[in-house]
């Protein structure tokens, strides 16, 4: 951010950079997260890039709402403007097979904590949730991510 303060000509080429970045990295973390949807994958995988990807989309909500305040002060023109706001939406639709498998890998943490629960309340545990699988955690930033870019 302190880059483009100092060289706002190049903010353009800092968003695609970013943008690059961010599509290369969620093609990579929807294989991770269909790992993740494994119970026993989920421990003992390691490989974790929903961090990267978090700090990368962070960078670029930065870059976008400093796009949005400048062009309200009208210091780009309207060129790179317009460009880095077309680059930061289709990187929206680029990731949506992130978001999506995501919403799958969650879906089979509940699936598996319901079923979790109602074992449980048959052996006589009541209003007692069972925790969250082991490994649940490394889904955090990826979730973060996805809020992110909403």
């Amino acid at each position: 951010m302190k880059l483009v303060k100092v060289a706002p000509p190049h903010r353009h080429l800092f968003i695609t950079e970013l943008s690059n970045a961010a599509e290369r990295l969620s093609k990579v973390a929807v294989g991770e997260l269909q790992c993740f949807g494994d119970a026993e994958t989920m421990l003992l995988s390691t490989q974790m890039s929903g961090s990267a990807i978090f700090r990368v989309l962070q960078a670029l909500s930065s870059l976008a709402s400093s796009l949005h305040k400048e062009k309200d002060d009208e210091v780009l023109l309207d060129r790179d403007h317009d460009e880095s706001v077309t680059i930061i939406r289709s990187l929206s639709s680029a990731v949506e097979p992130l978001w999506q498998e995501l919403s799958l890998c969650i879906s089979k943490i509940e699936n598996r904590s319901s079923s979790l629960s109602t074992v449980s309340a048959s052996s006589g545990a009541n209003g007692v949730l069972p925790p969250l699988p082991p490994g649940t955690q490394k889904i955090l930033a990826y979730i973060e991510a996805f809020f992110v870019t909403c």
